[in-house]
């Protein structure tokens, strides 16, 4: 029986996880929250990949199939902090007219980050993860919405990559400046 077979006979619109995309999932917010504990307690650079591997209670190769290095780990709960900081901008965007204002506070929000989060100063000196990571997750909701502002004709905006690439180098230092 497939996965579509057992959510219809369920009666669920859904699509359920098979066990090994449940384990999968277990596993790896397993990793994900015990390198965040060991992190916060130690720092990112102090904690190792067989401490993460105890904490979790999931052995050192597996750790590793999920993540070739310990910055991998960083940067991926690097990326749950930007997916809920973005969050936080997306709801102020429908809150102001001024686009200046929403691009002031999401860079305000990330610097919050960077002084609070211990994952950020581990990341900060590896400012081609963050703005990769950044980019990735940010990049098509900000290029989006320049899109939109040109048209609207509030800013002249000749290229909108350059652009957005040129924003994210500004936040990358200014995060690296509050540091």
């Amino acid at each position: 029986m497939t996965k579509e077979q057992s959510a219809v006979e369920l009666g669920s619109s859904e699509i359920l996880e098979t066990r090994q995309e449940r384990r999968r999932r277990r596993h790896r917010e397993a990793i994900l929250a015990a390198a965040d504990e060991l992190m916060k307690e130690k720092g990112p650079d102090a904690t190792t990949m067989q401490e993460i591997s105890a904490r979790s209670d999931l052995a050192l190769g597996t750790i590793y199939s999920y993540f070739s290095s310990k910055e991998k780990i960083v940067a991926a709960l690097g990326e749950r902090t930007i997916a809920q900081l973005g969050e936080r901008i997306r709801k102020v965007i429908g809150t102001s007219e001024d686009k200046g204002h929403v691009f002031a506070y999401g860079i305000r929000c990330l610097m919050e980050a960077s002084i609070n989060d211990r994952g950020w100063h581990f990341l900060l000196t590896r400012p081609e993860i963050m703005t990769e990571t950044i980019d990735r997750l940010f990049g098509p909701y900000a290029k989006a919405s320049l899109r939109r502002d040109r048209a609207a004709k509030p800013y002249q905006i000749d290229d909108i990559d350059v652009v957005w690439r040129q924003a994210i180098w500004a936040v990358a230092a200014a995060c690296i400046a509050v540091n």
